[in-house]
This record gives structure tokens, sequence and C-alpha cells, in this order.
């Protein structure tokens, strides 16, 4: 079995659950080298750029020069985009969440950390489509909880905001239909937003927060318990939050090593 649930608590409600999943070696070695490398090197978005402008491609060597122009040429991948980029990749697996954009487009500087919610996509709920936000720590701590669980930055607060700052999910939907509004009408990033977007109108705590917790660590259900603790009795009935934590049994040490090379 390439995962498996080693945990799981949810609130009477049914709206608000930490959950913790165990990963195969051999199921982690081989989704970093194909799957967590394309997101991280973006071979998709360098494409697509090279296309736009073929025009003024002349030769074989112009394209291979703009190739390497558009292209993301990183000396290092830092451990924490890892991290984001397996989170966005389970939560694709597990609970079909779908991620249209690449974040990475969005930054001038590629080693630079977004703005906003780590993740942004949709889920589909009972027949309704949701807007999907999510935050993501990294940690190879190893105390239950870690330290990024705590403080301003930390995932419990960072939920939290999520979840109190109605500023911070009309920033993120705002940022969601610049992204949105030249595609067609058929366009499935389009549809998914103009279908949540509908419903949140409705209803404004009808969204889908997720906090992940990626550790290399034994698995331990310490390492989210306080967090569910204080979100599971204060949660709209009609907002869904998930945490989750994710172990993977390979050290941080050796993730970027895994991945192959960003430019590889």
């Amino acid at each position: 079995m390439s995962f498996n649930l080693a945990y799981e608590q949810e609130n009477s409600d049914r709206n608000c659950c930490y959950l913790g999943y165990k990963f195969d070696e051999k199921y982690v070695k081989e989704h970093f080298s194909n799957e967590i490398k394309k997101r991280l090197v973006d071979y998709a978005g360098t494409k697509e750029l090279v296309r736009s402008f073929d025009d003024i491609v002349e030769t074989d060597f112009d394209r291979s020069v703009l190739e390497k122009i558009v292209q993301l040429d990183l000396e290092k991948i830092e451990i924490w985009k890892i991290g984001e980029a397996f989170s966005e990749f389970f939560l694709e697996t597990a609970f079909q969440v779908r991620f249209w954009h690449n974040h990475l487009r969005d930054l001038k500087n590629p080693k630079a950390s977004p703005t906003g919610a780590d993740l942004v996509g949709f889920i589909d709920i009972e027949g309704n489509t949701l807007f999907v936000f999510g935050e993501v720590k990294t940690s190879e701590d190893e105390r239950c909880p870690p330290q990024v669980v705590y403080g301003r930055t930390g995932l419990k607060n960072q939920i939290s905001e999520l979840k109190n700052n109605k500023t911070i999910s009309n920033n993120l939907i705002r940022y969601l239909g610049f992204k949105v509004r030249d595609l067609p009408k058929t366009d499935p990033f389009y549809m998914d937003y103009h279908n949540a977007l509908r419903i949140f109108i409705r209803n404004r705590y009808r969204i889908h927060l997720f906090g992940l917790l990626v550790r290399d660590t034994k698995c331990n259900s310490k390492d989210l318990e306080s967090g569910y603790n204080n979100l599971k009795d204060t949660t709209h009935k009609d907002m869904i939050i998930k945490l989750i934590g994710l172990y993977i049994p390979i050290k941080m040490e050796k993730w970027e090593q895994m991945i192959g090379g960003v430019n590889q």
C-alpha cells in the first residue's frame, strides 16, 4: 500500500477533523522524482512561454536561448517548497482537490515565499464546488507538536486567520478572479471558479480549509491535536477544516537528492 491512515479524529458536526498519514518509502521516491519535481521546476510553464513567443524564434539556437531565459533556474530547492509540492500532490490524490495554477509563476523571485495562502484550489462537496485554501508547514523538529505549529506564523494561527479573517479569503478570491477572467467560459479553471464563487456569494462560510504538517519523524497524533481542539467547537457548521499530518519515512536532508536536481 502506498500510504495509510495512522490516526483520525472528527468533531460532532463532522466538519472539522485531524488525520495522520504514513507513506511507503517506494511511493515517496517514485513521486518525488516525477510529480513533485514537475511542480517545483514547472516544465509545463516553460513550454507554454516558449510556444507563446514562437513567432520570434527563427533557429533552433534561438529556441534554446529562449528556453534558458524563461525556465526556472534554481541553485537549490528549499525543503519547505518540497513540502508544499508534496502536500498539493497528496490533496489531489487523496481528496480530489484541483489546482489549476502553479503559484511559482506569480513570483518575481523564484526563491521568495508567496504571499497569501500556500495552496489555492477547488473541491467538490455534496455536488457543490468550493474554494480550497491551505497552509503547509514542513518540519524535522522531533518535538510533538513541532515549533512550526506555534506563533504568529505557525500553522495554528494561520488556519485560524483563514477561518476568521474574511479579508484574507476575499483577497484570494480576487487573485483567482484575475487568473480566470480572460479564459473561455468552458475552461475547467473558469468553470470551477464560477461555481465556487456562486456558492461563496450566497454563503461566506462555505469554503474548505486544509492545514498540512509535513514531517520526517514518527507518526504522532499530538502534532495536530491541540490545533484541532482550538477549532472543533468554533468552526461554523458550513465551513470545513481538515488538519493533516504527512509522515515521510526519509530524512529531509535527502529530499532534494531524491528529486534529482532542478535542471535535469
